[in-house]
């Protein structure tokens, strides 16, 4: 990097381009995978506890019947 005059600072600001554009792209890919982690969570968040209303739901139920019983 040091050697080669003009063309070595030319190489090196390539070589310091095309690492900056390296670390903006795993960002992005890292953001988007985070991302896609986030909804996939809050879409099993959602699923649960829809499941728990249904099961408060039938407890509700049950307790019902057993105290007409």
């Amino acid at each position: 990097r040091e050697a080669g005059g003009t063309f070595g600072k030319i190489e090196a600001a390539r070589e310091e381009e095309f690492i900056r554009r390296l670390n903006a792209q795993q960002l992005k890919a890292l953001k988007d995978h985070l991302d896609q982690e986030v909804d996939h969570h809050e879409k099993i968040i959602k699923e649960h506890q829809a499941a728990i209303q249904r099961h408060k739901k039938k407890i509700s139920e049950i307790e019902g019947k057993t105290d007409t019983d």
